[in-house]
């Protein structure tokens, strides 16, 4: 890594924030420097800050969030409050935490040059950077490949490959690995962290997820409640503070708990020789065959576009087999309709805002125990219940909207915990979590299990599943390929490699897990 030097890039100045119609400020008298080449990684607890700060050096807070602000924000000289935002976007590469807010071509490849065209960049440059930048992600692959098909960490790959080939001066990116494979995540902040190097470029990051980014970053911010609570070299940061307390997972292994065997043998989930195809003809998933049991837990793990989501939307009949059956508590899917089923099954989706709808959070996680026929005082009790378990009571009056993408997700599972289904689907359950909301959310999925009831766990995350344990399908090219205790598959190198899990803790300490799995 070369030494960040140089006139800063990016300042903030005593900057504070608060959105329009909130009591709490976003950003509290928040003073940094950022100078060229330098690599930041901002972490800190959900709802604390971290997407605000990104905002503010587009300019899209205030322009596109109006609310009150003061102090001073200075980007390569530029005051983004000031600077209209298509100028600021010549300067500064933005990545959404939800990479469908900036899709807007219909194919991979002209979503990538979308910017480029925008700007007038002549025909042959635009074709030669988008080729260098997805064989840079190693995309090439999905060229022609329509967007809508992709899955989420595909297109969070796509976003990113439309913020790099504009040759930005600074990169803004809000959790970019959130959605990618241990793999895919590694190889993505190498590679900014090799453009920063290369370019003199800075960028700031957001993480929850330390492993892979903290070795790479010269520097580590905290915030909690909108304020920095810590600012340093990581390995100072990480060593002094308490990374909890602040919202931050640590990157080592926690202590394991496995979860138990489920007590019976009676069947939740039967998915038998499942093939399906998509429009355009692509083939999601391929003779994939598991049966999960009533009391189970289980992950699946698999590289990004191996049919894990694909195969989550069969789970509730939103998909049907194309060839195959999936059977429900003994009911064939291709016979029931998505309401019925959604008695027996909750899902939360990868992305919340797929099924957030309603004005205000208590009205939403009301919304399904009303529609299944509660009575509206028990359902306002049950959503009380539900809200208060994953930490959103405080938010009940708020629109989710307004909410950050944590928040939302916390939202989208309470709404599912209200009306108690017996079968549990989490895509990407700890996407935007802070260290006590990944506590949380691990407590919920083990009541599950315990009071008897199914729970399925589509994750990249091992840091979130390592502690329980869990029987784990590993999917590959639309199949099953694995089907063992995350211990077992933490022990196999050459399934690690094929399925992309790579565990997000130095080597000492992946090798410690190791050790442990063989001698619980």
């Amino acid at each position: 890594m070369l030494e960040p030097s140089g006139e800063p890039l990016v300042s903030f100045d005593r900057f504070s924030f608060s959105y329009a119609g909130s009591r709490a400020p976003a950003l509290e008298d928040v003073s940094l420097s950022v100078s060229p080449g330098e690599f930041l990684l901002v972490a800190g607890s959900s709802g604390g800050g971290k997407s605000t700060l990104l905002r503010s050096m587009m300019g899209l807070v205030p322009q596109m969030y109006p609310g009150e602000l003061r102090g001073r924000v200075a980007v390569a000289g530029a005051d983004p409050a000031r600077t209209p935002v298509r100028e600021m976007s010549r300067i500064v590469g933005y990545v959404f935490q939800d990479p469908e807010n900036q899709i807007f071509a219909s194919t991979v490849e002209a979503d990538v040059a979308f910017g480029l065209e925008v700007r007038g960049i002549p025909r042959a440059e635009m074709l030669r950077r988008v080729d260098e930048v997805m064989g840079a992600l190693d995309i090439r692959h999905l060229w022609g490949r329509p967007v809508h098909e992709l899955s989420d960490g595909q297109k969070q790959l796509v976003a990113i490959a439309g913020a790099l080939v504009l040759e930005p001066g600074v990169l803004a990116l809000d959790e970019p690995t959130s959605m990618l494979d241990p793999y895919n995540a590694r190889e993505i902040l190498r590679r900014v962290r090799g453009i920063v190097d290369s370019s003199g470029i800075s960028a700031i990051i957001v993480e929850h997820r330390l492993g892979f980014s903290a070795p790479l970053a010269d520097g580590l911010l905290a915030l909690s409640g909108g304020r920095i609570v810590a600012h340093g070299p990581p390995e100072d940061i990480l060593g002094a503070l308490d990374p909890r307390a602040a919202g931050i997972s640590p990157p080592v292994p926690g202590p394991r708990d496995p979860v138990p065997d489920p007590p019976g043998d009676r069947a939740a989930i039967d998915v038998d020789s499942v093939g399906y195809s998509y429009p355009g003809g692509v083939d999601a998933l391929s003779g994939a065959s598991f049966e999960v049991r009533e009391g189970e837990l289980v992950a699946v793990l698999g590289p990004n576009g191996s049919g894990k989501t694909t195969l989550v939307k069969h789970l509730n009949g939103l998909l049907k087999p194309s060839s195959g059956s999936v059977r429900i508590l003994g009911i064939d899917t291709r016979r029931a309709d998505v309401a019925d089923l959604a008695r027996s099954v909750g899902v939360a989706f990868q992305n919340p805002d797929h099924q957030i709808f309603e004005e205000t959070v208590e009205r939403e996680v009301m919304f399904a125990p009303l529609m299944m026929g509660f009575p509206a005082e028990d359902a306002r009790r049950a959503a009380e219940a539900a809200m208060r378990r994953v930490g959103i009571l405080h938010l009940r009056d708020r629109n989710p909207l307004s909410l950050s993408g944590g928040e939302r997700k916390r939202v989208a599972i309470a709404s599912i915990l209200s009306y108690g289904p017996r079968i549990l689907v989490l895509d990407e359950p700890t996407v935007g979590q802070d260290a006590l909301n990944r506590e949380i959310l691990r407590g919920v999925i083990m009541d599950q299990v315990r009071s008897g009831g199914t729970a399925i766990v589509v994750t990249h995350d091992l840091d979130f599943i390592w502690p329980m344990d869990p029987r784990t399908l590993v999917m590959g090219g639309g199949r099953v390929i694995a089907d063992m205790r995350l211990s077992e598959i933490l022990r196999d190198g050459a399934l690690m490699e094929s399925a992309h899990i790579v565990p997000p803790w130095p080597d000492a300490c992946a090798e410690s897990a190791a050790g442990d799995a063989v001698h619980p």
